[in-house]
């Protein structure tokens, strides 16, 4: 049997015979596309240094369809004007202008011209300066603006564009100073170009009730009496509203009450007096006029409060106060308030009382357009019914503390001749010579560098005490101040926690000076706390010397401190601290059952001129205690007395 052998057997897979047909011999109209060109768009043509821009490259192929093109190579001829990326973001450097240019393969872009510019605006934030506003008031508002190179600046308010959504609550003017036309919310904006700030709602608030003073009052024929009406706001906020409130007496022929709030006593009777705001009318003030006048006080207390004087008689047998009169600040326009007086002393033989007048807000419940007064406003005592009145030449106008654009004077002290009247503010101590038959006030000099919160003379009048422990001997022929040496002495030190001294008070005796001092964390979190820091004055060179282990108050601040005889009381949120006055040492030893419940917003303290009765000032309130002689101990006279706009400072005044 034979075998025929032909050679290797080569097997084709049958797609290369697909593939060959395809290739060689197929169907000539199928051919590939390619890229023809790029064209490169941006979202601007012309953005600020610092901005990006993002830069498409989109792609047109030999068959006319087109489709954005990814993993194209950037570049920018200038990459010192701005870079671009791999993703085509491009970044602005300086101002100029560069081209930008896709390539893919051997196909490029034609350039694209992107412009460089300053910096531009990105964003506005705006602010209030002290948002709500009452109808009337006024506020600033301010704004920063952030740019493109990522820096921000906090320019002018005139250089944007300000709007109102509701111009019936409040308009804003170029100037970004909003007013209150009628309560309710609109929203502020502010625009440069085409950024616009996030808005910020402006409140007006609306009248909830009125209070007005005095209340009750007593007058003779022909006397007139200046009524205060002052609004709380629906944002628990206050308001002098005299000058726009209507005005009503209930009986005409007994009193007549003037649009301003002014009343004359016409004839002997009783007559409601009320104010009213809108649909809100103040419950009435009992007005009485006779022509039997209350005896002249013994003694008298005077609250130096918000824009007010109140004035009350103290009935020697029981320490009761009188109903107040009123003697009110400088007039405010319609929703007004105003700051505290923050001084208040008496000269009884010469019949006369001066408060430091230090800032009062003159525009509508808004700290824009504060007038700082920087002055001393002196009255008249009347020996008969203790009202005030203004002195010829009062307010006595103080010169600005050196580094300081507003004056603001605090603590006030005469010497006990009644010739010179010393007021300290952040910076200096003010000397001032009183004319002791008009009261007018003549400025001597900054007698000394050394001011604070407080200051104080010793009985004798040799020494005057300043911002805690600054000691000046005085002159009494001049009122010129001296420091004495070693002067400022030392406040107790404790680490981690920096002094803050303000009210001050020397012992009946002379020997001894007590100092409130508040001490606050300098790092925390510790809670700050308030001690009683005491010094024994030597009686030659009125140096002080530190009296050791001073008592501590805890961590409700001190507000108010007076002596009474062989005892100190100091006065914080917690009640009133007694303490007994070593005659030799001048070591204060707490009182039993000290301390003694009283206001919880604690303010100024006094006792009256026996020692018997001591008035602690309140919110809106004085409380009247009983001292007891033996221990020093306090039990309360009852309810405490209405008195309203503050007070903070107490100053007794014997006739």
């Amino acid at each position: 049997m034979s075998r025929f052998v032909s050679g290797p057997l080569y097997l084709v897979p049958a797609f290369a015979f697909f593939y060959m047909a395809a290739c060689g011999g197929g169907n000539p109209s199928v051919t590939q596309k390619t890229l023809s060109s790029i064209a490169v768009t941006a979202a601007s043509s012309s953005i600020g240094v610092g901005a990006t821009d993002q830069f498409t490259a989109t792609g047109t192929y030999s068959d006319n369809s087109s489709q954005q093109l990814t993993g194209v190579t950037w570049a920018s001829s200038s990459t010192a004007t701005a870079t671009i990326s791999t993703a085509g973001v491009a970044t602005a450097i300086a101002v100029g202008t560069t081209k930008i240019t896709a390539r893919s393969g051997t196909v490029t872009s034609p350039p694209f011209s992107l412009k460089v510019t300053s910096p531009t605006v990105q964003s506005i934030v705006i602010y209030a300066n002290s948002p709500p506003i009452k109808v009337g008031g006024m506020d600033q508002f301010l704004l920063f603006v952030y740019y493109s190179d990522g820096s921000e600046t906090e320019p002018p308010p005139t250089s944007v564009t300000w709007a109102s959504s509701s111009t019936g609550v409040a308009t804003i003017d170029s100037a970004g100073v909003a007013t209150g036309l009628s309560p309710g919310t609109t929203s502020i904006t502010a625009s440069s170009g085409s950024v616009t700030s996030p808005p910020v709602a402006l409140t007006v608030p609306s009248i909830t009730s009125i209070a007005i003073l005095p209340n009750p009052a007593t007058l003779i024929p022909g006397q007139t009496q200046q009524f205060i009406a002052t609004g709380t706001y629906s944002d628990s906020s206050f308001g002098d509203i005299t000058s726009c409130a209507t005005w009503t007496s209930s009986d005409t022929a007994t009193a007549t009450i003037s649009s301003t709030g002014l009343v004359t006593g016409i004839s002997v009777g009783t007559t409601d007096i009320t104010a009213t705001s809108g649909s809100i009318k103040s419950p009435p003030s009992l007005l009485t006029v006779s022509t039997t006048m209350p005896p002249p006080p013994s003694e008298l207390l005077y609250a130096a409060a918000n824009n007010a004087i109140l004035g009350f008689a103290v009935d020697p047998a029981s320490g009761l106060l009188s109903a107040p009169t009123y003697t009110p600040g400088p007039s405010l326009p319609c929703g007004g308030d105003a700051s505290p007086y923050q001084g208040i002393v008496s000269l009884p033989k010469l019949g006369l009382l001066y408060v430091s007048d230090g800032q009062n807000n003159q525009v509508g419940g808004s700290f824009y357009g504060r007038v700082f007064n920087n002055q001393v406003d002196g009255f008249a005592v009347s020996k008969t019914t203790g009202t005030l009145t203004p002195l010829l030449g009062s307010p006595f106008p103080l010169p600005l503390p050196m580094g300081y654009p507003n004056g603001y004077p605090q603590g006030m002290t005469t010497d006990p001749q009644g010739k010179f009247l010393y007021v300290s503010d952040p910076a200096d101590i003010d000397a001032l010579t009183i004319n002791s038959t008009t009261g007018a006030l003549t400025f001597i000099s900054n007698a000394a560098s050394s001011g604070g919160p407080d200051v104080t003379v010793d009985p004798s009048g040799t020494f005057l005490f300043a911002d805690g422990t600054s000691s000046f001997a005085i002159d009494a022929n001049t009122g010129t101040l001296t420091e004495v040496a070693g002067s400022p002495f030392s406040l107790p030190n404790y680490i981690g926690f920096s002094p803050s001294p303000s009210t001050m008070v020397v012992d009946s005796t002379g020997n001894f000076l007590y100092v409130l001092d508040s001490n606050f964390p300098t790092l925390g979190p510790p809670s700050p706390f308030g001690l009683v820091a005491g010094y024994s004055i030597n009686a030659t060179s009125g140096a002080l010397t530190q009296i050791p282990d001073p008592p501590s108050l805890g961590s409700a601040l001190p507000s108010g401190i007076a002596t009474v005889g062989s005892f100190l009381y100091v006065t914080n949120a917690q009640g009133i601290y007694g303490f007994s006055i070593a005659s030799g040492t001048g070591v204060l030893t707490q009182v039993s059952g000290s301390p003694f419940l009283a206001a919880t917003t604690a303010g100024g303290l006094t006792a009256t001129s026996d020692g018997k009765f001591l008035f602690e000032a309140g919110s809106d309130q004085i409380y009247v205690f009983t001292i007891d002689p033996t221990t020093g101990a306090l039990s309360s006279n009852g309810n405490p007395v209405p008195a309203a706009g503050g007070p903070f400072l107490l100053n007794l005044y014997t006739p």
